[in-house]
Order: structure tokens, then C-alpha cells, then sequence
């Protein structure tokens, strides 16, 4: 059963495309005529947005249900539904960063499944060899964005974002990666 929420990941990967593709047919006859004749006061897009909304408004009912059944039966399944959806949120959080990740020459779902991403502050030598702590110090920290995958650590550089409301994205240009 955990299984079928995997189709939001998919839902949520593709989004991006599915509202760059709804802007160039919005205005077509064919969408506003079904609209018309079903009687629907709100266009197709609204409806689009309805998986991405289902599945935040799901761990917030879980959390909800929770507080409420404390002492009774079925706790231990609430619970259970709650990890499994915040694991379900996680997974597809990274996998939408990780899909804006430019430049890897290879198949990052090579390196395994994302363990955890964020922003950090990344000191480097300048010169070739081994470097001492105290050099760095007199470095300035380079911003990047690291993606801790089961086999590798990618090191990306986060690009401005671009778009307006629910379209805005960051782009990760790819740096450097370690093998773990």
C-alpha cells in the first residue's frame, strides 16, 4: 500500500512540465467548452493542484487524528501512516531538487537513493595537495548544496530561482562529488 502514494513522487516530478504545458493550451476552445458543458466553475489547472495539495493535507489529518486517539485502538497504525507519509514528503522534496540538479555527466539514480540535502557552507583549498585547517580559515566559505546519496556526496551550487508563485524552481549546478 505504501507503494501507491509513490505515483505523488512521479505527479510531483512532472509538475513542472504539466504547468508549462497547460499555459500553452489553457486558451484552447477544446478545455474551455468541457468546462462549459460539465459546469465547472473552476478551470483544469485547479484540479491539478488538487494531488500536490492531497498529499501535504494528508500527515496534517494524521497528525490531527493522532492527538485525538491517544488511548484508543489502532494508535500504533496511525502512527505507522504518519512516518510512512512524512517519509512520502521527504522523498518527494528530494526528488525534486534532485531533478534540477544540471551538468552530472552520469545517472544520479545510480548513486542510490537520497539520504538527505541542504545548504552548507563548503571551504576548498586553491592550490593542489593537501591543505592545512588554518589555510582555510583565510578562505572565504563557498555556499553549495549537497545531496548525501547512499554511494556518493554530490556537491552542487544553487542557481537563482526563477518563475513567480507555485512556479518557482532552483536549479543546482553539479560541482564535484565523493564517493562514499
Amino acid at each position: 500500500q505504501r507503494e501507491d502514494f509513490r505515483m505523488y513522487e512521479k505527479y510531483w516530478q512532472n509538475k513542472p512540465r504539466l504547468e508549462s504545458l497547460w499555459r500553452q493550451c489553457s486558451e484552447s476552445s477544446f478545455f474551455q467548452e468541457c468546462q462549459r458543458k460539465l459546469e465547472h466553475k473552476l478551470g483544469l489547472d485547479s484540479y491539478l493542484l488538487k494531488p500536490v495539495q492531497r498529499l501535504t493535507k494528508y500527515q496534517l489529518l494524521l497528525k490531527e487524528l493522532l492527538k485525538y486517539s491517544t488511548s484508543c485502538d489502532g494508535v500504533q497504525e496511525l502512527q505507522e501512516a504518519l512516518v510512512a507519509m512524512l517519509d512520502l514528503l521527504k522523498s518527494v522534496n528530494d526528488s525534486m531538487h534532485q531533478i534540477s540538479i544540471t551538468g552530472y555527466d552520469g545517472d544520479l539514480s545510480e548513486l542510490g537513493k537520497v539520504l538527505m540535502q541542504g545548504s552548507f557552507s563548503v571551504w576548498t583549498g586553491h592550490r593542489k595537495g593537501p591543505t592545512k585547517m588554518k589555510d582555510l580559515a583565510r578562505f572565504k566559505p563557498m555556499q553549495r548544496h549537497l545531496f548525501l546519496y547512499e554511494k556518493a556526496l554530490v556537491f552542487c551550487k544553487k542557481r537563482e530561482e526563477h518563475g513567480d508563485g507555485y512556479d518557482k524552481t532552483s536549479s543546482y549546478s553539479f560541482k564535484h562529488f565523493l564517493k562514499v
